[in-house]
């Protein structure tokens, strides 16, 4: 059963593009992943404070983090200087009045009584009050009056020294306060003695209260306004030596690197995870936009794929290597990263705008990957623009040698004024001028010698391979001249109206140059049925019927994939010879068999028609409407005025049959087609020119050049039947 489920699901996934590529990107996530926890996890040093440590530990990297202990320590002293925070109770000295005045109610209830029985009843407050009978007889011969004056001095002495604020353990010192202020405001020793009683046996309590609650807060407050402590340790630093006793101190920076497998590396390690993510769904959303169909072709995903994490792995490889004790020298060695030639290939496989954005995101995480300094970021993708500029349009061999120049002075005047701006040592500079410009020779030849292998792998044809299949010394091209030179030399002037008009229109001039050159390697297989390898010897169709006819030169196109797939031509140029007739009609063959018939009904017109497909993008057009004009205008022997009015009337033919409906071409593409034709055909058709004197002597003795001309093979004109079966062939 769980084989059975296992096959089930590996044939969901084998039969579904978008789960396949939904595991691509998985797999590329956990690359990435994977070498970037080489970065962020070291190897294991677990020691503890007070032990010796076993060997010398290096930092691997470059980080700032947070000394907890140290920031701790910091924000405790900021709370230790907040005092505590007392509150003002204004009530409490409500309640002490309220206590004077129930003590002295007691000597307003003794004056309230006979003369005679105040002294007998002063002597029972004497133990209450704690005063001598002098004393007590004193107070109960006062007045109401003067008793009040007493007791408004009483209250004012203690309201006025409890307005300051007392604390807890303030009160018996503001006590001892007012009874010596006593002696100052009283002058008679009786109502001084009184007072000071009165005082002694008060229950006195303080004012300003200790706010547990607030004084807690604002220690919070002072400590969290407290910045972290940071520390930066820096790459290939001696943290630790052997021998040495194990600190704190240690501890903290050994953690921060991942040595002591904290937390924050595995952190670290899913942020860039969730980056990577991110990264992948911008990706899906450009392919998307600019409408680049790397999402639908597995072998370019794949290759994409590959090329983002072999990127990313030489970076993790260069910037571990050392060159320098000194740790800002030894970081130059990012500048050795060769990301250009990441962005050359990516432009060159599969498209310039897919190479703009994959040069971005690498320089990016090279910046991950360098601690988050930005200048390698910015060296990384200003070379990779200019590399990528340098083969942009690559034509010749010589591309790569521009590309690497570009490198050059691009990594060298980013470098320089990066390190204007950092105000950069003069070593650090020399060393940075000198990896970047090393940069600019590794990555073209890194690019240019990975590229055969990735061709080949990932089944991609790329400008560089054209360019090969464009050399004459290639086999096919040798056998084609030998056994068929007169479809040879079309399919050149084909090449060249083609690749004219390629660069007017935007298509690849490269690409349709070389369809042009094998469009019809198919006439290999019987050359002498095409006017062109005829040279003046008898048509062997005159001795043919029509319709068989018809199928002769409709299997040109057929043969001609079958040698193509025989010497392994790639699929781009396939393309050509497959649809470089689109679904035309042989006209000459049509007509004649409908001669032949009598009767429209008996003559089928989809049997003269080519298989096709139709074209179906601007190069394969630009093809066939190449061939066709060629082959026409050199029938007809026409120029100027008349040559223009004859390319247009070819034109308006492909596109009223509907032959160009699937080729992106536009009417204005049109226009710029016919210009580019009837430039090239009015230079190879041009008449007679005027020779030097010299040379006029010299053909005197022999031939004028009308009679050489009337010497070459003659060729089919406008009346000649011959000319419509050709033409309508197309070549």
């Amino acid at each position: 059963m769980a084989k059975d489920r296992l096959e089930k699901i590996w044939n969901s996934i084998r039969n579904n593009q978008k789960k396949r590529a939904l595991i691509l990107a998985l797999i590329a996530l956990v690359g990435v992943m994977l070498i970037f926890a080489t970065y962020y996890f070291p190897d294991s040093f677990t020691v503890t404070e007070g032990e010796v440590s076993p060997e010398t530990i290096e930092a691997h990297q470059t980080v700032t983090f947070e000394d907890t202990q140290k920031t701790e320590a910091s924000r405790a002293a900021a709370a230790d200087k907040v005092g505590d925070i007392y509150v003002f109770d204004s009530t409490v000295i409500e309640r002490q009045t309220v206590q004077i005045n129930q003590l002295f109610k007691v000597w307003e209830d003794i004056l309230q009584l006979p003369e005679e029985e105040r002294e007998a009843k002063a002597d029972t407050a004497i133990d209450q009050f704690g005063i001598k009978k002098e004393t007590a007889i004193a107070i109960a011969r006062l007045d109401s009056i003067t008793l009040q004056a007493l007791k408004s001095q009483t209250v004012q002495i203690l309201a006025d020294q409890w307005r300051k604020g007392i604390r807890a353990g303030e009160v018996e010192t503001a006590r001892k306060s007012i009874l010596d202020e006593v002696y100052l405001k009283i002058n008679q020793a009786e109502y001084v003695a009184f007072i000071q009683a009165v005082y002694r046996i008060m229950d006195l309590e303080p004012n300003y209260i200790f706010d547990e609650a607030a004084t807690r807060k604002a220690k919070d407050e002072a400590g969290q306004k407290e910045p972290p402590v940071l520390t930066t340790v820096y790459r290939n630093q001696k943290i630790i030596g052997k021998g040495e006793v194990v600190t704190a101190d240690h501890i903290a920076i050994l953690t921060a690197l991942g040595y002591q497998r904290s937390k924050e590396p595995y952190i670290m390690v899913l942020g860039i995870g969730a980056f990577t993510l991110g990264v992948f769904y911008i990706f899906r959303l450009f392919l998307i936009h600019y409408k680049l169909k790397t999402l639908e072709k597995e072998n370019q995903l794949q290759l994409l794929l590959l090329l983002f994490l072999i990127m990313l792995a030489l970076a993790r490889l260069i910037i571990s290597i050392d060159i320098s004790a000194e740790a800002p020298i030894s970081e130059l060695i990012a500048y050795l990263i060769p990301t250009s030639a990441g962005a050359m290939l990516v432009a060159i496989l599969l498209d310039k705008r897919m190479g703009m954005l994959f040069s971005f995101v690498i320089s990016i995480y090279i910046g991950f990957l360098c601690d988050g300094k930005v200048i390698y970021t910015a060296v990384s993708f200003l070379g990779s623009m200019a590399g990528m500029y340098g083969v942009s349009r690559f034509s010749q061999r010589t591309d790569w040698a521009k590309s690497a120049l570009a490198i050059v002075l691009v990594n060298t005047w980013t470098i320089l004024s990066l390190a204007l701006m950092n105000n950069s040592s003069w070593t650090a500079v020399f060393w940075g001028v000198m990896m970047g410009g090393l940069n600019g020779f590794i990555s073209p030849i890194l690019a240019y010698g990975s590229l055969p292998i990735l061709e080949s792998s990932f089944k991609i044809t790329t400008s560089v391979s054209l360019m090969e299949l464009g050399n004459p010394s290639q086999p096919l091209l040798k056998e084609l001249l030998l056994k068929a030179p007169g479809t040879y030399n079309h399919s050149i002037l084909v090449g060249n109206l083609a690749e004219s008009a390629a660069d007017a229109v935007g298509a690849d001039p490269i690409l349709v140059r070389v369809g042009a050159y094998y469009h019809d390697i198919g006439k290999l297989r019987r050359p002498y049925f095409f006017i062109e390898n005829q040279f003046g010897e008898s048509n062997p169709h005159d001795k043919l019927t029509s319709s068989l006819s018809a199928l002769i030169l409709n299997a040109h196109v057929k043969d001609g994939l079958e040698i193509g797939k025989k010497y392994k031509l790639p699929q781009k140029v396939m393309d050509f010879i497959a649809q470089h007739h689109g679904t035309s009609i042989m006209g000459y063959f049509y007509h004649k068999a409908l001669e032949e018939a009598g009767t429209l009904e008996q003559v089928t017109e989809s049997d003269f028609r080519y298989p096709g497909p139709k074209p179906q993008n601007k190069e394969t057009a630009l093809v066939m409407l190449a061939d066709s004009v060629e082959a026409a205008v050199r029938s007809m022997h026409v120029t100027g005025d008349k040559l223009e009015f004859a390319v247009k009337k070819i034109i308006q033919d492909k596109l009223q049959d509907g032959q160009l409906e699937d080729s992106n071409l536009t009417l204005s593409d049109l226009k710029h087609i016919t210009a580019a034709f009837t430039q090239v055909l009015n230079g190879i058709y041009h008449s007679r020119i005027e020779y030097p004197e010299t040379v006029l002597e010299a053909m005197k003795e022999g031939m004028d050049t009308d009679e050489a001309d009337d010497q070459q093979p003659a060729e089919p004109g406008n009346d000649n039947p011959r000319f419509e079966g050709y033409f309508a062939d197309g070549s």
